[in-house]
């Protein structure tokens, strides 16, 4: 039998005979008994077709081909040992870096509670933030970004998704206004920020934002936009001085009513939206990855 296919336990006994130069000796630190180790030391003798070792006065003198080999097979049992050593993540003491592909929305309405929960844990981590574009996939799969959030598709494969809450999208007007006149209010449209484009993965096309002020409502038909913004948290200002009505994200409106000159005045006919977040399946039990995870869908699960 060729030496690379003997048995690892071999390779220990070899290692510790190495190291005490003794049958009993061994046997003590490896908890077996005498015979075990002879017959152990019996096997390997075979497998090399060496002595290995010679008995002496006093004990074991290993032979040169033993101690030819004993380095090397030291070196890949330490090898072998760190490679399966299990290191516990300490959020703590960490000073990892994790990078986080978001929209202005979850920067609004989920991460500000994301990071301050995280590094009350993690003081000495690191969290980098970035507006989703091209890069995102070829991010996750390169392990340069860690989670994306968004509206993510059923998706398989070499990524994995975790669903955080349901969305809804909300029309919304200055406080104090009528409700029911909304097919006839004129509307503050959003322009459609450049969205990543992911022709090869179908799931993963329709963020978000392309939906936000931007999509039919079969309730309330399209009437006129003679305002546009490029995002979502300027309608706060824009709606509580106007008579503009427009559609937006429920967390994000309520955070924006909360002050007083906006209010929600009716719900869409879209249906819930959901809000998910996404990473690379070899990062599934990845223990920083999981606390991370942990954190994002502990904090979503506090949004109402």
């Amino acid at each position: 039998m060729p030496f690379m296919r003997a048995d690892l336990n071999l390779l220990r006994i070899f290692d510790i005979l190495m190291e005490v130069r003794s049958v009993s000796r061994a046997a003590v630190r490896l908890g077996l008994t005498q015979s075990a180790v002879s017959h152990a030391l019996a096997r390997l003798r075979e497998q090399l077709g060496d002595p290995l070792f010679i008995r002496v006065r006093g004990g074991l003198r290993p032979t040169p081909r033993a101690s030819e080999i004993a380095p090397s097979i030291r070196e890949g049992l330490s090898r072998l040992q760190d490679a399966l050593s299990f290191a516990p993540f300490e959020p703590a003491c960490t000073p990892r870096s994790f990078a986080i592909s978001a929209s202005s929305y979850f920067c609004v309405t989920l991460l500000p509670a994301v990071i301050e929960r995280a590094r009350a844990e993690a003081p000495f981590a690191q969290f980098r933030i970035s507006a989703p574009n091209n890069d995102l996939l070829s991010g996750l799969d390169a392990g340069t970004l860690d989670l994306a959030l968004g509206t993510f598709g059923p998706y398989v494969g070499r990524f994995a998704k975790s669903i955080l809450f349901m969305e809804r999208l909300v029309w919304v007007g200055r406080a104090g206004s009528a409700r029911d006149d909304i097919p006839t209010r004129p509307r503050l449209s959003m322009s459609r920020a450049p969205q990543p484009s992911f022709a090869d993965e179908p799931p993963l096309r329709d963020g978000l934002e392309q939906r936000i002020g931007s999509a039919p409502s079969t309730s309330f038909p399209p009437g006129p936009s003679p305002v546009t913004v490029h995002d979502p948290l300027s309608v706060g200002a824009m709606i509580a001085g106007s008579d503009l009505v427009t559609l937006l994200p429920k967390q994000l409106a309520t955070m924006i009513t909360a002050r007083g000159r906006v209010d929600v005045l009716a719900p869409s006919d879209q249906g819930d939206i959901e809000i998910s977040m996404l990473w690379h399946s070899r990062a599934t039990t990845d223990p920083a990855h999981m606390w991370l995870r942990g954190i994002v869908a502990a904090t979503a699960a506090t949004l109402g």
